[in-house]
């Protein structure tokens, strides 16, 4: 507990230090930094987020990994990462919540994979969506099998999109030709899906808030404007 404690008042001291840094520099902002987000998020979000970042701040320099959120939760405590934006687990004590988003249950439209049974189902290997989405299938007896199994988003959209499984994403994922479950159809209701943004120790200040005050308004304000293609009993 009081390493824990010493460490939060080292954080806190690294950004006050670099707020009173910024107060008093006058030049424009520059540098490089190594981001971390899931691909659930890099193929519709971030490319537009990142692109009217880099416009307003043409100085500094973006090195984008896309992994699962494990993946980058572990490079951050290996130094890999100056930020990540991540899911599945989120650590509240470390990791700053700004979005909060309901999870759906997602077929292809017109598909048939719905009225299988057991009931194919796609998702990641160590996925805590995929995990919460067990348990419930689990809780109500309905059966099941884990039809597609991978850590990238696009192959679990494509087995989505092409009626080979049912997934489940987060409202901000979800792409054209997706149905999004939002009545029972004898599939219960996931978790929220929780988004949070982690720094490294040093990322404090300057370059680094600029790009974590952007992302965290960008997305936590986001609205999806597009009607969600509702299931039909």
């Amino acid at each position: 507990q009081r390493g824990e404690a010493l460490y939060s008042r080292a954080r806190k001291m690294l950004k006050i230090n670099a707020e009173i840094m910024d107060a008093f520099s006058s030049e424009e902002m520059a540098g490089a930094i190594r981001f971390g987000v899931p691909d659930d998020y890099a193929v519709r979000l971030l490319p537009v987020i990142l692109s009217h970042f880099q416009k307003t701040h043409p100085k500094i320099t973006i090195d984008v990994q896309c992994q699962p959120s494990k993946e980058l939760l572990d490079g951050m405590t290996k130094g890999k990462y100056d930020l990540i934006v991540f899911t599945q687990g989120t650590n509240h004590e470390y990791g700053e919540l700004f979005r909060t988003e309901k999870m759906f249950w997602v077929a292809a439209q017109g598909g048939q994979a719905l009225n299988i049974d057991p009931l194919p189902i796609a998702g990641g290997a160590q996925c805590n969506w995929k995990a919460n989405a067990v348990e419930v299938l689990d809780r109500i007896g309905r059966d099941y099998r884990v039809a597609y199994t991978s850590e990238n988003a696009l192959a679990i959209a494509s087995a989505v999109l092409t009626d080979l499984a049912v997934g489940f994403l987060p409202e901000s994922a979800l792409t054209p030709g997706m149905l999004a479950i939002t009545e029972d159809r004898n599939l219960p209701r996931l978790r929220d899906a929780e988004i949070a943004l982690m720094r490294a120790s040093h990322a404090c200040g300057g370059i680094y808030d600029a790009l974590a005050r952007h992302i965290t308004s960008s997305m936590g304000n986001l609205d999806t404007k597009e009607p969600l293609p509702i299931a039909a009993e």
